[in-house]
């Protein structure tokens, strides 16, 4: 394989001495002779294999005040994930989402129980906001248990 550029460029001509702009295709090569000589001798598919990933991180991904800082100080940044407030917080939205639940009602026991402002757009994220504890959301999927309990004890209406 040989790379190539083909351009369509303008040149200007004078045939039987009037002068005219025409397209011409220009056909380019950023390489010596010599190396394109290598590139055909190349099987094909081992060109056309991508480059390994890059996988240093950019000098400029961070501040230069947070790579300056103590390790000790940078461990002390990375917050702690609670494991059973991240199952707790699952468990809710697929909850959430399976009951369908009105802005209403979710809004009304968080207020009533906790005395925060919660509504259903609260648990759009993956991650549980800081106002969120393990302990509050196990007792909203209970009380979202028992809900559907009584949903499906009702008889259907016709």
């Amino acid at each position: 394989m040989i790379p190539l550029s083909l351009k369509l460029v303008e040149q200007q001509v004078q045939p039987e001495g009037k002068k005219k702009t025409v397209h011409v295709l220009n056909l380019t090569a950023k390489y010596t002779l010599a190396e394109i000589q290598k590139f055909a001798q190349t099987p094909p598919a081992q060109v056309l294999l991508l480059p390994p990933p890059d996988t240093d991180a950019p000098d400029d991904l961070f501040p230069q005040d947070v790579l300056e800082r103590d390790e000790a100080e940078a461990v002390d940044d990375i917050p702690v994930i609670d494991e059973t407030l991240l199952q707790a917080w699952e468990n809710t939205r697929v909850q959430i989402g399976r009951l369908s639940l009105k802005e209403a009602q979710v809004r009304k026991w968080f207020s009533q129980l906790h005395g925060i402002e919660v509504g259903v757009k609260d648990f759009g994220s993956k991650l549980p906001p800081e106002k969120f504890t393990a302990e509050m959301l196990s007792r909203f999927c209970d009380s979202l248990a028992i809900y559907e309990d009584r949903l499906r004890q009702k008889p259907a209406k016709n």
